[in-house]
């Protein structure tokens, strides 16, 4: 009898305690995304009537000072590769940050004022078979390779499908073949390029009924002119931003060896009319043979 009852009652302190602990985690969990708790990538592509949309013009590109969504960007001006930076966050969310809207199962394109909707043949394939569910709710894995288009022919499509890169693998640094491939990123895995949160910056656009003329192309916009002074940021001076915002940024303090190539590079206003490094391509270099070190 006394056995049994010692059984008894350590089953219910064996439960009360799987209680508890579940209380304390729902109550702890947090209930926004939070940045940087995940980083992976997906490649894709858009086709309307037949056209790719490309997304490499500075109106759609996240830098270290102006993020144009707060967990998911583009940049270095590549628009085949999706970053992510937190979890279940769908490509809805994200095209609605942009010139491209993304809701429910329509695209909306600002600059041609046309709506492209399920019902006039828009479809979404994710990893080449067709996803039946809401588009905008779609939210990708990493190492996805998703395609929005309103191509009717299957040949067409499956070109489309074909034509999707494979760079996502590499930017994860989850290839299988390699090929000897590198890429510096400002924003890679293994990299600080996003250890701070930049502003939060959305394209704002309009949303108004398609209009009976449609230009045939998507106009580029062009920055406005910036008269912002471009300081070095950051305890390593690492970063490049404008003088009012590196007023507010913090960064620990280390030292790698590849630092001393920020020393080699100017800050200053670029074309996009945002802070950045003059030349790229030298840093790219200068980071890239002092890692092999």
């Amino acid at each position: 009898m006394k056995n049994r009852h010692k059984y008894i009652y350590s089953s219910i302190f064996f439960v009360l305690v799987l209680v508890v602990g579940c209380c304390v985690y729902y109550l702890n969990k947090p209930a926004f995304p939070i940045y940087n708790s995940i980083h992976i990538h997906a490649d894709f592509a858009i086709y309307i009537d037949g056209e790719k949309i490309n997304f490499n013009n500075d109106l759609y590109q996240s830098t270290n000072k102006v993020a144009r969504h707060q967990f998911q960007h583009l940049h270095d001006n590549q628009d085949e590769v999706l970053h992510i930076h937190a979890k279940y966050q769908s490509i809805g969310d994200f095209f609605s940050s942009l010139e491209f809207s993304l809701e429910e199962d329509c695209l909306y394109i600002q600059a041609k004022k046309m709506n492209v909707c399920k019902e006039e043949g828009l479809k979404l394939f994710v990893n080449g078979k067709k996803y039946k569910r809401n588009y905008s709710s779609y939210v990708p894995k990493d190492l996805d390779e998703f395609l929005l288009t309103n191509s009717t022919q299957e040949n067409e499509i499956q070109k489309q499908i074909s034509n999707i890169t494979d760079k996502a693998c590499i930017h994860s640094e989850k290839c299988k073949n390699t090929t000897g491939e590198k890429i510096i990123e400002s924003c890679g895995v293994g990299t600080d390029g996003c250890s701070t949160l930049p502003q939060v910056i959305p394209v704002t656009h309009t949303h108004e009924e398609p209009q009976e003329e449609v230009a045939d192309t998507i106009i580029e916009i062009k920055p406005k002119e910036s008269k912002v002074t471009c300081v070095r940021a950051g305890c390593s001076g690492t970063l490049c931003l404008d003088k009012e915002s590196a007023a507010d940024i913090f960064t620990t303090c280390e030292f790698k060896s590849e630092y001393v190539c920020y020393r080699q590079v100017s800050c200053e206003v670029q074309d996009s009319g945002y802070c950045g490094w003059s030349d790229r391509e030298k840093l790219s270099e200068c980071l890239e043979k002092k890692k092999e070190y």
